[in-house]
């Protein structure tokens, strides 16, 4: 006998309901019950795909109730929501993941997009510059250094073409360093520069040769420099 010709109102049709009712039911009992035995707690999650370098706003999140259990510990919480508000994407963040502050370019040490970390200078005139290869060659530099950068050239003086060596810009904060990586084309350091500075900096790129000098950690002092001419560094009672 086919089963589609049992009647509905034949014993075996109406045991069939019955089994399927109570295997609903206890599905949902199970469920509450798993949900009572895992604590979930609410996590802030990204509405919609965030691209990299987005904007993160209120209108891309979402709250979304997950096991305490498999929540990641750099979660973004109530306590640093306010603070992520107008940062940027540092990768893709899935809609329906929760926000992680590796995903914030600000909040990541170890990389962000560039632009991001410019914006951390809080200073709108500040632009990044990419120096030389050469510049920094040798010299282990990470992000969130400072570095004076020291600008060789020659320079028209009464005795003729001069090669002349001073310090350009004193301090200036490092806000990227190429991947460390044994490609030659992998660029150079990219630091923060006022307008003024870019000019300085690009004029010495063009005629001269740059190096970068680390500072070191804390409050830098000593930054006085008349810069100095070969013929001082051969007749040193010329000048300083």
């Amino acid at each position: 006998m086919r089963a589609s010709s049992l009647r509905t109102s034949s014993p075996g049709a109406i045991f069939i309901f019955v089994a399927v009712a109570c295997a609903i039911i206890a599905g949902v009992l199970v469920v509450n019950t798993l949900r009572m035995a895992v604590p979930t707690v609410p996590v802030i999650i990204a509405s919609a795909d965030i691209e990299p370098g987005q904007t993160i706003t209120e209108n891309v999140l979402d709250i979304k109730n997950y096991p305490r259990a498999v929540l990641p510990d750099d979660r973004i919480t109530d306590k640093n929501f306010d603070d992520m508000i107008g940062r940027h994407a540092r990768t893709i963040i899935a809609a329906g993941d929760p926000v992680r502050m590796r995903h914030i370019a600000e909040f990541t040490p170890e990389g962000g997009t560039v632009a991001a970390r410019l914006t951390l200078i809080e200073n709108t005139d500040m632009r990044a510059v990419t120096l030389p290869v050469e510049a920094s060659e040798g010299l282990y530099v990470e992000t969130g250094d400072r570095v004076d950068i020291i600008g060789t050239l020659d320079v028209l003086d009464t005795d003729g073409q001069i090669t002349t060596s001073k310090v350009l810009v004193w301090a200036a904060p490092v806000i990227y360093t190429p991947p460390n990586t044994e490609e030659t084309d992998k660029g150079g350091i990219v630091v923060a520069l006022s307008p003024s500075d870019t000019e300085r900096v690009s004029l010495a790129i063009a005629e001269g040769k740059l190096l970068a000098a680390l500072n070191p950690l804390g409050e830098v002092s000593g930054q006085k420099s008349a810069g100095i001419t070969i013929h001082e560094i051969f007749n040193p009672g010329q000048g300083e």
